[in-house]
């Protein structure tokens, strides 16, 4: 039983990397297919040459994830609505216990959840790392590696991403004169 339940795992990653997600597959068409396969990504747009680790993954209303995207997925991907995702950004919730036995360091695999607040925005080529949280209307760097939670509001960059800038609020900013 156990071999069946690998193969069925296994047999949905090479349907969904290899083939929902190639360019032969217009991406309105790759959503409703997505969803037929558990992932929750109704009115977002998933990119072709995405990858994706496993269907334990929502990407909300007017999200867009671009090309090269990897979601590793052994932890739960949360994102949230209108967040954009740059070109080849990595999503790993999967981590090792460190561990000194048998002569390995990795020990046991473990997946940990990420999630990404409304109106956030991840630059290309970014690394998200297991277990952190990135607030609401934040943006996060090209290249930078995010190894903490992100406060809401903030501009992320560096290895490892540190909060370099606010972003003033939207709402309840002043109007200029005349509009």
């Amino acid at each position: 039983m156990q071999r069946l339940a690998l193969l069925g795992s296994t047999a949905r990653r090479v349907l969904i990397n290899q083939f929902i997600c190639s360019a032969f597959v217009p991406h309105r068409l790759r959503g409703r297919l997505l969803r037929l396969l558990g992932m929750r990504v109704k009115g977002a747009y998933v990119a072709a040459g995405s990858w994706f680790g496993g269907v334990d993954i929502e990407i909300g209303p007017g999200s867009g994830c671009n090309i090269g995207c990897v979601f590793d997925n052994l932890g739960p991907i949360r994102l949230g609505r209108n967040v954009y995702v740059g070109h080849q950004v990595l999503f790993l919730t999967s981590h090792h216990d460190i561990t000194g036995g048998d002569g390995k360091v990795a020990g046991k695999e473990h997946g940990r959840g990420i999630t990404v607040g409304d109106g956030s925005w991840i630059g290309a080529r970014a690394t998200i790392m297991p277990g952190v949280t990135i607030g609401e209307r934040c943006i996060v760097g090209a290249g930078a590696v995010v190894t903490r939670d992100c406060a809401p509001g903030g501009v992320y960059a560096g290895v490892p991403a540190r909060r370099i800038k606010e972003i003033e609020p939207t709402a309840g900013r002043a109007q200029p004169v005349g509009a």
